[in-house]
């Protein structure tokens, strides 16, 4: 492994253009999640050259990843859920059953979406650096709900629409690396992304690492050390009513 992978160099965060976002212009994000990143972002943004609130184009973006998503469940996960349908979970009946749905032309024309927002992405990359965003579109739930169900009040579109902070991502091909940034309004453990350049892996974990060092020195968006005793008092999940609980 390269040892720009092992041990990042440290960046001069002072030469970077950043773009700022709390949804893509698309994900539904919690309130709450919105303006916890803001208040994050507001004790180090003047730490860059320049930070504007801006997003890659993500038009269509909740199609591309729904219809390749499901056609990639009919691999694996079709067989399971023939062979098993008794074993595997609702999501990934309903999934299966998605991908089933779809037609040729569905697909191609979900990768030629993905294709013209991955040419959208690199002409946005050509005016800013790197982009930082929440991590995920909502605070941690309980472990015993199945997905979120509803945001602020509105229904998801799918038992993965709470994902579409990631996905925004991932339907671009871009590097990106998650870290820790304190906590929450609710007290709960928040975390950033920085999304680099198509290709610029190395880049993006230097920046990833320099940025986590300044975070690290403010109290506020420091990483939260868990209690281990008190997670170890904690019996199992697996002994909880509910647990593989599907329906």
């Amino acid at each position: 492994m390269s040892e720009a992978y092992r041990n990042p160099p440290d960046i001069d965060l002072a030469t970077l253009r950043i773009a700022a976002t709390t949804d893509f212009g698309f994900a539904p994000t919690e309130r709450a999640i919105a303006e916890t990143f803001k208040t994050k972002l507001a004790t180090f943004g003047s730490a860059f050259r320049s930070l504007e609130w801006t997003h890659p184009d993500c038009t269509h973006a909740d199609e591309v990843f729904r219809v390749l998503r499901a056609v990639a469940f009919l691999g694996r996960h079709r067989e399971l859920a023939e062979k098993y349908p008794d074993k595997v979970g609702p999501n990934i009946r309903d999934n299966v059953a998605e991908g089933l749905g779809y037609s040729a032309l569905d697909v191609a024309r979900a990768l030629s979406l993905q294709t013209a927002l991955y040419r959208s992405w690199q002409q946005f990359f050509g005016e800013h650096d790197f982009v930082i965003a929440p991590a995920v579109t909502i605070s941690p739930r309980p472990w015993s709900e199945l997905y979120p169900a509803m945001i602020d009040g509105v229904a998801t579109k799918s038992y993965f629409h709470w994902l579409a902070m990631a996905y925004a991502v991932t339907n671009a091909g871009h590097p990106v690396v998650a870290i820790p940034a304190g906590r929450d309004s609710a007290g709960l453990p928040f975390g950033i992304q920085i999304i680099g350049p198509r290709g610029g892996d190395a880049a993006t974990l230097a920046v990833a690492r320099s940025i986590e060092a300044l975070l690290g020195a403010n109290p506020e968006t420091a990483r939260p050390v868990p209690d281990l005793e008190w997670l170890r008092r904690q019996p199992p999940i697996s002994s909880r009513p509910g647990f593989l609980d599907f329906d």
